[in-house]
């Protein structure tokens, strides 16, 4: 659908801590390389691939690593705790999903 102000603020917000991310991590993965120019990976390199989100009214990013590990059931390939469950079958009515 059409964006509403509120996406769009969200959306403005979310692109302004994106670029500050990347420009707070840049000089990591600028250093991680050795004396002839191979990719050195480590822990900190790792926490720079990272997951934009929101928590409560918070935007964070997560390691792509931890999201995985910790908060993901790989058999469904969804996160293992839906925060919304309580409000699905509103959810479901309002958008007129039916369940078979």
């Amino acid at each position: 659908g059409i964006p509403s102000p509120i996406d769009r603020c969200r959306a403005t917000r979310f692109a302004i801590k994106a670029v500050e991310f990347l420009e707070d991590k840049q000089e990591i993965a600028l250093a991680s390389s050795n004396e002839i120019g191979e990719f050195v990976n480590s822990d900190e390199v790792t926490n720079t691939c990272s997951v934009l989100g929101v928590d409560k009214s918070h935007i964070k990013f997560r390691s792509v690593r931890e999201v995985w590990n910790v908060d993901t059931h790989k058999g469904k390939r969804m996160r293992k705790t839906v925060f919304w469950q309580d409000v699905r079958g509103i959810a479901d009515m309002l958008v007129g999903r039916v369940k078979v």
